[in-house]
């Protein structure tokens, strides 16, 4: 059963639910259209048989459910969250570090339709808490050999997971290893591969694929696009050090199918080729290309790409800083109507605010220095450092000691008047 067991706004604040529970709200903060609450939950409770667990972290279920309701709406989100507790002796204190995240998709278009501002709809919302109370216990037989349940999700046998790993381990390659050896030995592999791996065990792998060498490298890139988990520690590594010359024009065939090798193509210094294909896939007009690829496409690109390219670039989700140094450079290329539609989208919910908030705010485009803003206060370990920080202090003008960068910004956030003439803020007096 569920009952209620408090009800307040949503704002920083202690509160007292009875029965020794109490719910700490610790942060409340706006980004885009979404909620962030820093949540402190305290409790105690009388465990007698925990010996047997040791001492230590212990992870579970808070028994809480928060639900974010507005009356106005007639909207509600739920929210059950997991939690961390350390245990102090046979009464342990639970202790529980959450957060509660709510995004509400296409905020623009919603207070439109709704007639209510996000920051009216968050105003007039409030947080109800309710307590789980268990009814009861059913106990059933369960006992399948070497089969493992894992909290993390991941359900699966232990005893698959380990004999994969250990015919990766045990792979070798004849002596003199011909096309079709290499081809067999990547493929065992890659096949073997088990679904979860740690870092040690992609490690492995990557040094069981290294043994192809660049010899064989041209079996490993037939078969690209592989597992994208494999990307940084196996893919990159094994293209870096093997890829040659020799293995060039399939990994201009690899291009098409996997345009994110466009870092490849820069770092062999190939950038020449890599444009040919990419710039013919913009013509093609198949799937949008991601931003690295889409920036070495668009460097010194002629004007009949213009309108495919603008298209990729208000596409974007994420990254749009890298393509934009590289449409700078495209004279007569309308950057600006670019950026705006961009920020339309991200608006809209359909990209990442903060990668288009600093290219919108020296447009003065309405909420760019706000999100650009709520991202560096939501880098909690660095606030004032990074490309973010630098460019908003030169986008505000703020002189004083970096320290306090961060504080100025909330205390003025939402009171800065735009200057067209210089494409900056001021705070208003």
């Amino acid at each position: 059963t569920v009952e209620e067991v408090g009800v307040f706004p949503v704002a920083r604040g202690f509160h007292r639910l009875g029965g020794g529970l109490c719910v700490d709200v610790r942060r409340v903060r706006r980004s885009g259209g979404g909620l962030n609450l820093e949540i402190r939950e305290a409790r105690p409770e009388l465990l007698l048989d925990f010996g047997p667990r040791g001492r230590g972290l212990w992870q579970r279920a808070s028994g809480l459910v928060y639900v974010l309701h507005n009356a106005t709406t007639g909207e509600a989100f739920a929210h059950e969250p997991d939690g961390y507790g350390y245990e102090r002796g046979d009464l342990y204190t639970g202790r529980w570090h959450l957060r509660v995240d709510l995004r509400l998709a296409y905020p623009e278009v919603r207070a439109r339709l709704a007639g209510l501002s996000l920051e009216d709809w968050f105003r007039t919302a409030r947080l109800h808490v309710f307590q789980t109370r268990r009814g009861g216990v059913v106990t059933f037989p369960f006992n399948v050999t070497d089969y493992v349940l894992r909290p993390g999700g991941d359900v699966g046998s232990a005893t698959d997971r380990l004999e994969g790993l250990a015919r990766i381990q045990a792979e070798r390659l004849p002596e003199d290893p011909q096309a079709a050896d290499y081809e067999a030995y990547v493929d065992r592999i890659l096949l073997a591969l088990p679904d979860t791996r740690d870092r040690r065990e992609l490690e492995m792998v990557r040094e069981q694929l290294a043994e192809v060498g660049a010899g064989g490298l041209g079996a490993f890139i037939a078969r690209l696009p592989v597992d994208e988990r494999l990307e940084y520690y196996v893919t990159r590594p094994l293209l870096k050090e093997f890829a040659g010359e020799r293995h060039r024009s399939a990994l201009e065939a690899a291009l098409r199918r996997v345009p994110d090798l466009a870092w490849l193509f820069r770092a062999k210094g190939w950038e020449a080729e890599g444009r040919g294909v990419l710039r013919q896939l913009l013509r093609e007009q198949r799937a949008p290309l991601p931003a690295e690829a889409l920036a070495l496409a668009a460097e010194a690109a002629p004007p009949e790409l213009y309108p495919a390219i603008r298209r990729n670039f208000e596409l974007l989700e994420r990254q749009h800083a890298v393509v934009h140094a590289a449409l700078e450079g495209l004279p007569g290329f309308d950057l600006n109507a670019a950026v705006r539609a961009a920020w339309k989208r991200a608006r809209f919910g359909l990209a990442t605010p903060v990668e288009v908030a600093l290219l919108a705010a020296p447009l003065g485009l309405p909420g760019a220095l706000d999100a650009a803003i709520e991202a560096v206060e939501a880098n909690q370990r660095d606030p004032e450092g990074g490309v973010w920080a630098e460019e908003l202090r030169r986008l505000t003008g703020y002189r004083e000691e970096f320290g306090r960068f961060g504080e100025w910004l909330s205390v003025h956030r939402g009171q800065f008047r735009f200057r067209p003439a210089t494409r900056t803020y001021a705070p208003v007096e």
